[in-house]
Protein backbone atom coordinates (compact mmCIF):
# COMPACT_ATOMS: atom_id res chain seq x y z
CA UNK A 1 0.00 0.00 0.00
CA UNK A 2 1.14 3.50 -0.73
CA UNK A 3 0.26 6.95 -0.32
CA UNK A 4 0.50 10.43 -1.66
CA UNK A 5 -0.08 13.88 -0.94
CA UNK A 6 0.37 16.50 -3.61
CA UNK A 7 -0.78 19.88 -5.34
CA UNK A 8 -4.17 19.45 -7.10
CA UNK A 9 -2.60 18.98 -10.81
CA UNK A 10 -3.80 20.95 -13.70
CA UNK A 11 -4.09 18.01 -16.09
CA UNK A 12 -4.69 14.40 -16.24
CA UNK A 13 -2.21 13.20 -13.27
CA UNK A 14 0.57 10.50 -14.22
CA UNK A 15 1.36 7.66 -11.53
CA UNK A 16 4.90 5.64 -12.58
CA UNK A 17 5.41 2.32 -10.30
CA UNK A 18 9.35 0.94 -10.77
CA UNK A 19 11.62 -1.25 -8.70
CA UNK A 20 14.32 -2.47 -10.13
CA UNK A 21 14.40 -5.59 -11.87
CA UNK A 22 10.99 -5.00 -12.95
CA UNK A 23 9.31 -3.74 -15.71
CA UNK A 24 8.03 0.11 -15.10
CA UNK A 25 4.27 0.46 -15.43
CA UNK A 26 2.26 3.83 -15.45
CA UNK A 27 -1.41 4.88 -14.23
CA UNK A 28 -3.23 7.73 -15.92
CA UNK A 29 -5.95 9.60 -13.39
CA UNK A 30 -8.25 11.65 -15.22
CA UNK A 31 -8.45 15.18 -13.68
CA UNK A 32 -11.87 14.70 -12.94
CA UNK A 33 -11.32 11.80 -11.25
CA UNK A 34 -9.52 13.76 -8.41
CA UNK A 35 -11.97 16.84 -7.86
CA UNK A 36 -12.98 14.76 -4.83
CA UNK A 37 -9.69 15.63 -3.16
CA UNK A 38 -8.58 12.07 -2.69
CA UNK A 39 -8.56 9.19 -5.39
CA UNK A 40 -7.81 5.37 -4.62
CA UNK A 41 -5.49 4.00 -7.87
CA UNK A 42 -6.30 0.49 -8.82
CA UNK A 43 -3.80 -2.45 -8.02
CA UNK A 44 -0.93 -2.97 -9.71
CA UNK A 45 1.32 -6.08 -10.26
CA UNK A 46 4.90 -5.52 -11.68
CA UNK A 47 6.32 -8.02 -13.74
CA UNK A 48 9.88 -9.00 -12.97
CA UNK A 49 12.63 -8.22 -16.01
CA UNK A 50 13.69 -11.16 -18.11
CA UNK A 51 17.32 -10.55 -19.38
CA UNK A 52 20.06 -12.82 -21.59
CA UNK A 53 23.12 -14.24 -20.52
CA UNK A 54 25.54 -15.80 -23.38
CA UNK A 55 28.78 -17.12 -23.51
CA UNK A 56 31.50 -19.14 -24.49
CA UNK A 57 33.23 -21.97 -22.17
CA UNK A 58 36.71 -23.25 -23.40
CA UNK A 59 39.44 -25.13 -22.35
CA UNK A 60 42.22 -23.98 -20.84
CA UNK A 61 45.54 -24.27 -22.37
CA UNK A 62 43.83 -25.30 -25.82
CA UNK A 63 40.78 -22.52 -26.28
CA UNK A 64 38.94 -24.94 -28.11
CA UNK A 65 35.20 -24.88 -26.86
CA UNK A 66 33.52 -27.40 -24.67
CA UNK A 67 30.60 -29.16 -25.59
CA UNK A 68 28.08 -30.67 -23.11
CA UNK A 69 29.06 -28.17 -20.31
CA UNK A 70 25.64 -27.97 -18.37
CA UNK A 71 25.52 -23.91 -17.11
CA UNK A 72 23.60 -23.51 -14.00
CA UNK A 73 21.78 -20.63 -12.38
CA UNK A 74 22.34 -21.38 -8.80
CA UNK A 75 19.22 -21.93 -6.10
CA UNK A 76 16.90 -22.27 -9.24
CA UNK A 77 16.26 -24.95 -11.82
CA UNK A 78 17.65 -22.60 -15.10
CA UNK A 79 19.60 -24.14 -16.76
CA UNK A 80 21.21 -24.43 -20.55
CA UNK A 81 23.77 -26.75 -22.21
CA UNK A 82 26.78 -25.68 -24.67
CA UNK A 83 26.83 -26.47 -28.27
CA UNK A 84 29.35 -27.90 -30.42
CA UNK A 85 31.06 -24.64 -30.21
CA UNK A 86 31.16 -24.31 -26.51
CA UNK A 87 28.39 -21.64 -26.57
CA UNK A 88 25.49 -21.26 -24.32
CA UNK A 89 22.17 -19.06 -24.04
CA UNK A 90 19.91 -18.56 -20.80
CA UNK A 91 17.25 -16.34 -19.68
CA UNK A 92 17.23 -15.01 -16.31
CA UNK A 93 15.11 -12.87 -13.99
CA UNK A 94 16.69 -9.65 -13.48
CA UNK A 95 15.27 -8.65 -9.78
CA UNK A 96 18.33 -10.58 -7.58
CA UNK A 97 21.70 -11.43 -7.38
CA UNK A 98 22.54 -14.72 -9.87
CA UNK A 99 25.47 -17.12 -9.88
CA UNK A 100 26.34 -19.62 -12.49
CA UNK A 101 27.93 -22.96 -12.35
CA UNK A 102 29.43 -24.59 -15.13
CA UNK A 103 29.80 -28.35 -15.03
CA UNK A 104 31.82 -31.08 -16.94
CA UNK A 105 32.96 -34.47 -15.82
CA UNK A 106 37.40 -34.00 -15.71
CA UNK A 107 36.53 -30.14 -15.59
CA UNK A 108 36.74 -27.38 -12.88
CA UNK A 109 36.23 -23.90 -13.70
CA UNK A 110 34.99 -20.97 -10.59
CA UNK A 111 30.97 -19.38 -10.51
CA UNK A 112 30.54 -16.61 -11.94
CA UNK A 113 27.92 -13.79 -10.39
CA UNK A 114 26.28 -11.33 -11.96
CA UNK A 115 24.00 -8.53 -9.07
CA UNK A 116 20.67 -7.52 -9.83
CA UNK A 117 22.21 -3.88 -10.87
CA UNK A 118 24.54 -5.42 -13.45
CA UNK A 119 21.58 -7.38 -14.65
CA UNK A 120 19.37 -4.27 -15.18
CA UNK A 121 21.93 -2.55 -17.07
CA UNK A 122 21.79 -3.96 -20.45
CA UNK A 123 19.01 -7.06 -21.52
CA UNK A 124 22.36 -8.75 -23.43
CA UNK A 125 25.04 -10.06 -21.20
CA UNK A 126 28.14 -12.30 -22.01
CA UNK A 127 29.74 -14.51 -19.50
CA UNK A 128 32.64 -16.30 -20.78
CA UNK A 129 34.49 -19.28 -18.99
CA UNK A 130 37.26 -21.38 -19.33
CA UNK A 131 37.21 -24.76 -17.48
CA UNK A 132 40.77 -26.57 -16.55
CA UNK A 133 40.97 -30.56 -16.63
CA UNK A 134 41.33 -31.84 -13.58
CA UNK A 135 44.39 -33.63 -14.30
CA UNK A 136 45.79 -30.19 -15.05
CA UNK A 137 45.10 -28.68 -11.89
CA UNK A 138 47.43 -28.27 -8.76
CA UNK A 139 46.81 -28.16 -5.08
CA UNK A 140 48.37 -25.28 -2.29
CA UNK A 141 48.16 -24.86 1.06
CA UNK A 142 46.01 -21.20 1.10
CA UNK A 143 46.62 -19.02 4.75
CA UNK A 144 44.88 -16.01 5.37
CA UNK A 145 44.26 -13.65 8.21
CA UNK A 146 41.04 -11.52 8.86
CA UNK A 147 41.12 -8.67 11.12
CA UNK A 148 38.79 -5.02 12.14
CA UNK A 149 39.48 -2.04 13.94
CA UNK A 150 39.89 -4.01 17.34
CA UNK A 151 42.71 -6.32 15.67
CA UNK A 152 42.35 -9.95 14.65
CA UNK A 153 38.98 -11.80 14.68
CA UNK A 154 38.55 -14.96 15.55
CA UNK A 155 35.84 -17.26 15.15
CA UNK A 156 35.12 -15.95 11.17
CA UNK A 157 34.03 -18.76 9.05
CA UNK A 158 35.78 -18.61 5.76
CA UNK A 159 33.83 -21.05 2.62
CA UNK A 160 35.15 -21.03 -1.24
CA UNK A 161 32.10 -19.80 -2.74
CA UNK A 162 30.52 -22.77 -4.60
CA UNK A 163 32.88 -25.22 -2.65
CA UNK A 164 31.20 -25.50 0.39
CA UNK A 165 33.69 -28.54 1.23
CA UNK A 166 36.64 -26.30 1.44
CA UNK A 167 36.29 -24.15 4.55
CA UNK A 168 37.76 -22.93 7.79
CA UNK A 169 38.03 -21.28 10.80
CA UNK A 170 39.90 -18.48 12.15
CA UNK A 171 41.83 -18.90 15.19
CA UNK A 172 42.54 -16.58 17.86
CA UNK A 173 44.94 -15.19 15.87
CA UNK A 174 42.50 -14.70 12.97
CA UNK A 175 44.29 -16.52 11.35
CA UNK A 176 42.80 -19.69 9.08
CA UNK A 177 44.38 -21.93 6.45
CA UNK A 178 42.48 -24.23 4.36
CA UNK A 179 44.62 -27.55 2.87
CA UNK A 180 43.84 -29.03 -0.80
CA UNK A 181 43.20 -25.53 -2.54
CA UNK A 182 42.47 -25.86 -6.21
CA UNK A 183 44.72 -23.11 -7.87
CA UNK A 184 41.91 -21.49 -9.64
CA UNK A 185 40.32 -18.18 -9.75
CA UNK A 186 37.70 -17.98 -6.79
CA UNK A 187 36.01 -15.98 -4.02
CA UNK A 188 35.98 -16.90 -0.53
CA UNK A 189 33.12 -15.59 1.91
CA UNK A 190 34.00 -14.68 5.51
CA UNK A 191 30.84 -14.53 7.75
CA UNK A 192 31.27 -13.42 11.66
CA UNK A 193 27.75 -12.67 13.79
CA UNK A 194 27.92 -9.02 14.39
CA UNK A 195 30.06 -8.05 11.27
CA UNK A 196 29.48 -7.46 7.49
CA UNK A 197 29.72 -11.11 5.21
CA UNK A 198 33.26 -10.32 3.15
CA UNK A 199 33.89 -11.28 0.21
CA UNK A 200 37.72 -12.17 -0.93
CA UNK A 201 39.15 -12.61 -4.40
CA UNK A 202 41.92 -15.25 -5.09
CA UNK A 203 43.85 -15.07 -8.31
CA UNK A 204 45.55 -17.84 -9.39
CA UNK A 205 48.03 -16.39 -11.34
CA UNK A 206 49.69 -15.02 -8.04
CA UNK A 207 50.84 -17.83 -7.07
CA UNK A 208 54.43 -18.76 -8.18
CA UNK A 209 55.20 -21.84 -10.36
CA UNK A 210 56.28 -24.89 -8.09
CA UNK A 211 54.86 -22.95 -4.72
CA UNK A 212 53.44 -25.19 -2.15
CA UNK A 213 51.64 -22.52 -0.22
CA UNK A 214 50.24 -19.28 -0.45
CA UNK A 215 48.91 -16.01 1.93
CA UNK A 216 46.35 -14.05 0.95
CA UNK A 217 46.37 -10.29 2.49
CA UNK A 218 44.96 -9.20 5.56
CA UNK A 219 41.27 -9.24 5.14
CA UNK A 220 39.33 -6.65 6.65
CA UNK A 221 36.09 -7.47 7.64
CA UNK A 222 33.56 -4.03 8.71
CA UNK A 223 31.24 -4.36 11.66
CA UNK A 224 27.73 -4.78 11.09
CA UNK A 225 25.72 -1.23 10.28
CA UNK A 226 24.42 0.57 13.26
CA UNK A 227 21.59 2.77 13.04
CA UNK A 228 22.36 6.19 13.51
CA UNK A 229 20.73 8.51 16.02
CA UNK A 230 18.72 11.72 15.68
CA UNK A 231 17.50 13.02 13.03
CA UNK A 232 19.57 11.91 10.29
CA UNK A 233 18.38 8.76 11.52
CA UNK A 234 14.38 8.92 11.16
CA UNK A 235 13.99 11.16 7.75
CA UNK A 236 10.47 11.26 6.97
CA UNK A 237 8.87 14.78 4.84
CA UNK A 238 8.40 16.11 1.61
CA UNK A 239 12.22 15.94 0.84
CA UNK A 240 12.45 12.31 1.59
CA UNK A 241 12.30 9.39 3.85
CA UNK A 242 14.85 7.17 4.95
CA UNK A 243 16.62 5.44 7.73
CA UNK A 244 20.46 6.20 8.12
CA UNK A 245 23.07 3.69 9.25
CA UNK A 246 26.57 3.50 9.85
CA UNK A 247 29.63 1.32 10.25
CA UNK A 248 33.59 1.38 9.93
CA UNK A 249 36.42 -0.90 9.00
CA UNK A 250 40.28 -0.72 8.45
CA UNK A 251 39.62 1.59 5.69
CA UNK A 252 36.96 3.87 6.71
CA UNK A 253 33.16 4.86 7.72
CA UNK A 254 30.41 3.45 5.28
CA UNK A 255 27.17 5.15 5.35
CA UNK A 256 23.90 3.52 3.92
CA UNK A 257 20.52 5.28 3.97
CA UNK A 258 17.24 2.94 3.20
CA UNK A 259 14.66 4.88 2.16
CA UNK A 260 11.01 3.58 1.17
CA UNK A 261 10.68 6.45 -1.74
CA UNK A 262 13.25 8.12 -3.83
CA UNK A 263 14.75 11.40 -2.84
CA UNK A 264 14.82 15.21 -4.53
CA UNK A 265 17.86 17.67 -4.56
CA UNK A 266 20.73 15.61 -3.04
CA UNK A 267 22.33 14.47 0.41
CA UNK A 268 25.65 16.30 1.71
CA UNK A 269 28.40 14.84 3.74
CA UNK A 270 30.65 17.12 5.65
CA UNK A 271 34.45 16.07 7.02
CA UNK A 272 36.03 18.64 8.80
CA UNK A 273 39.50 17.46 8.77
CA UNK A 274 40.52 19.97 11.78
CA UNK A 275 42.53 22.07 9.52
CA UNK A 276 39.95 24.73 9.49
CA UNK A 277 41.12 28.60 11.12
CA UNK A 278 38.13 28.17 14.03
CA UNK A 279 36.51 24.97 15.44
CA UNK A 280 33.32 23.78 14.00
CA UNK A 281 34.29 26.32 10.86
CA UNK A 282 34.90 24.71 7.00
CA UNK A 283 37.32 25.79 4.30
CA UNK A 284 39.21 24.65 1.31
CA UNK A 285 40.71 22.22 3.24
CA UNK A 286 37.45 20.04 3.97
CA UNK A 287 35.59 17.58 2.22
CA UNK A 288 32.09 17.49 0.99
CA UNK A 289 30.37 14.25 -0.30
CA UNK A 290 27.11 15.02 -2.74
CA UNK A 291 24.76 12.28 -2.78
CA UNK A 292 22.96 13.37 -5.85
CA UNK A 293 19.21 12.16 -6.69
CA UNK A 294 20.22 11.48 -10.37
CA UNK A 295 22.38 8.57 -9.90
CA UNK A 296 25.93 10.56 -9.33
CA UNK A 297 28.12 11.21 -5.99
CA UNK A 298 30.68 13.29 -6.31
CA UNK A 299 33.83 14.08 -3.68
CA UNK A 300 34.37 18.32 -3.67
CA UNK A 301 36.73 20.47 -1.21
CA UNK A 302 34.50 23.14 0.58
CA UNK A 303 34.96 26.47 -0.43
CA UNK A 304 31.78 28.59 0.47
CA UNK A 305 28.69 29.50 -1.50
CA UNK A 306 28.41 27.41 -4.81
CA UNK A 307 32.65 27.79 -5.35
CA UNK A 308 33.35 23.73 -4.94
CA UNK A 309 36.82 22.07 -6.42
CA UNK A 310 35.91 18.50 -8.09
CA UNK A 311 38.06 15.78 -6.98
CA UNK A 312 36.07 12.78 -8.18
CA UNK A 313 33.07 11.68 -9.51
CA UNK A 314 31.50 8.23 -9.64
CA UNK A 315 28.14 6.27 -9.29
CA UNK A 316 27.30 5.64 -6.39
CA UNK A 317 24.61 2.29 -5.57
CA UNK A 318 21.04 1.98 -6.00
CA UNK A 319 19.95 -1.73 -5.28
CA UNK A 320 16.51 -2.64 -4.45
CA UNK A 321 15.30 -4.13 -0.61
CA UNK A 322 12.43 -6.42 -0.80
CA UNK A 323 9.19 -4.98 0.49
CA UNK A 324 5.62 -4.59 0.22
CA UNK A 325 6.46 -1.14 -1.11
CA UNK A 326 6.63 -0.77 -4.92
CA UNK A 327 9.53 1.55 -4.94
CA UNK A 328 12.39 1.12 -1.74
CA UNK A 329 15.69 1.76 -2.56
CA UNK A 330 18.75 1.41 -0.94
CA UNK A 331 21.22 4.24 -1.23
CA UNK A 332 24.83 2.91 -0.45
CA UNK A 333 27.71 5.37 -0.29
CA UNK A 334 30.70 3.20 -1.00
CA UNK A 335 33.54 3.28 1.66
CA UNK A 336 36.32 5.94 2.18
CA UNK A 337 39.52 7.20 3.64
CA UNK A 338 39.83 10.86 4.23
CA UNK A 339 43.41 11.64 5.97
CA UNK A 340 43.76 14.11 8.41
CA UNK A 341 41.65 14.51 11.51
CA UNK A 342 38.30 13.36 11.47
CA UNK A 343 36.64 15.59 13.60
CA UNK A 344 33.52 16.34 12.53
CA UNK A 345 30.61 14.86 10.38
CA UNK A 346 27.80 16.76 9.18
CA UNK A 347 24.69 16.28 6.46
CA UNK A 348 22.57 18.46 4.73
CA UNK A 349 20.25 18.53 2.28
CA UNK A 350 19.12 21.02 -0.28
CA UNK A 351 15.26 20.72 -1.39
CA UNK A 352 13.81 23.85 -2.95
CA UNK A 353 16.56 25.68 -2.88
CA UNK A 354 16.46 25.59 0.98
CA UNK A 355 19.88 24.50 2.99
CA UNK A 356 19.05 22.46 6.40
CA UNK A 357 21.98 21.44 8.18
CA UNK A 358 22.14 18.75 11.09
CA UNK A 359 25.46 18.37 13.05
CA UNK A 360 25.96 14.54 13.30
CA UNK A 361 28.48 15.06 16.25
CA UNK A 362 32.32 13.67 16.45
CA UNK A 363 32.85 10.57 15.18
CA UNK A 364 34.58 9.06 18.37
CA UNK A 365 31.40 9.51 20.16
CA UNK A 366 29.95 8.41 17.23
CA UNK A 367 31.44 5.23 16.74
CA UNK A 368 31.44 4.53 20.35
CA UNK A 369 27.46 4.55 20.63
CA UNK A 370 26.61 2.76 17.34
CA UNK A 371 29.59 -0.32 18.05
Amino acid sequence: AWSMVCSMPTSDLQITYSKLGYETQTQTVALADLAGGTYTAESVTLVEKTVTVSGTVTESGTGEGLEGVVVSVVGTDVSATTNANGEYTISVGAASDITLRFTLDGYTAPDASKTATELNGSETHVVDVQMVSTNQVTYITLKGTVSNLNGNLEEVTVVVEGTPDLTATTNANGEFTIENFPVLDANLILTKAGYLTTKVAFVAENVGDGAAEYTLATADMPLEYAALNGIIADKNDDFAAWKGYVTRSNVGFEFKFIGSRAFNGRIELFVDTGASSADNARDASDYLFNLNSNGTFTIVNWAGGGNETPHAQMQFTVRSVRSRSALHPSLCLPRYRIDGYHRYFRRSMVDDGKQRRWRLGRLGRLCARGH
